[in-house]
């Protein structure tokens, strides 16, 4: 293995890992301090309240977008097709977010979700089989697209996780504003979410030394999560996604280490 070609493996490798490490972190350091916290009172919400859990039933804003799978109206929605049995291989996902509003029985919040982890549990698994028609929605979301055609010679599975207008949900982040303006919807009196939202996505462009740094303070300060549950299932949803990703930076980190040793 050559010396560039090493060198490489670890900035790539090694500095992707850290942002994996770095960000799950973060979203173990979110999941203790929802364990040792709980739910607040919107008419308790005041300018210096900072990062807030809250808890409630989700309603619509302005709009709902409809999942792919089932047309439903839906808030937030993560869907994904994939095919096989015991061990399904990807062939696509996708996100929609919609701001919506939290009302609990003190009054109603804005949340809006750009940049916040969605702990997301599953709502929706359709399977179809090679000789099965999907059901029309399916067929409409097929013919949408160009990278996945409607006959397969597999079975192939449909999931949606969903947050839809009347679920109860959890939210743990930043007040953003507090007090009636302008701009809030009648009702509402305050809004969580983040001033500057941070991409999901890993830029390997950015992988020096102060990327790194940068999008590690980010992720710090960007203490966001929605759950489509009570608080015990945003407390395990957000403790396993931080685990899961932790442990996933810690392997990139190593593999470099690992082929460097082993060739």
């Amino acid at each position: 293995m050559g010396i560039l070609s090493t060198i490489s493996a670890f900035v790539v490798l090694g500095g992707g890992g850290l942002c994996f490490v770095a960000y799950g972190v973060n979203v173990l350091s979110t999941y203790l301090d929802m364990a040792r916290s709980d739910p607040v009172d919107v008419r308790q919400l005041t300018a210096d309240s900072g990062t807030v859990e809250l808890a409630g039933t989700a309603r619509k804003h302005d709009a709902a977008d409809r999942a792919p799978f089932t047309d439903t109206e839906t808030l937030l929605c993560e869907w994904r097709v994939s095919v096989g049995g015991t061990d399904p291989n990807t062939k696509g996902s996708g996100t929609y977010r919609t701001p919506f509003v939290l009302e609990d029985d003190t009054g109603e919040v804005l949340v809006d979700p750009d940049g916040a982890t969605l702990q997301m549990e599953q709502t929706t698994e359709i399977g179809v089989d090679p000789d099965e028609s999907p059901p029309t929605p399916i067929v409409e979301f097929l013919e949408s697209t160009r990278w996945l055609s409607e006959d397969s010679p597999v079975r192939r599975w449909y999931r949606e996780s969903r947050l839809d207008p009347g679920d109860h949900v959890h939210v743990y982040g930043p007040l953003r504003d507090v007090g009636h303006t302008a701009d809030m919807p009648g009702g509402v009196t305050a809004v969580v979410g983040l001033e500057n939202p941070q991409p999901d996505e890993v830029d390997v462009t950015r992988l020096t030394l102060s990327g790194i740094k940068e999008r590690t303070r980010a992720d710090f300060e960007q203490s966001f999560s929605v759950t489509n549950g009570p608080e015990a299932t945003a407390t395990k949803q957000v403790r396993n996604g931080g685990l899961a990703i932790t442990i996933i930076g810690g392997l990139l980190m190593m593999l470099p280490v690992a082929m460097v040793l082993f060739t």
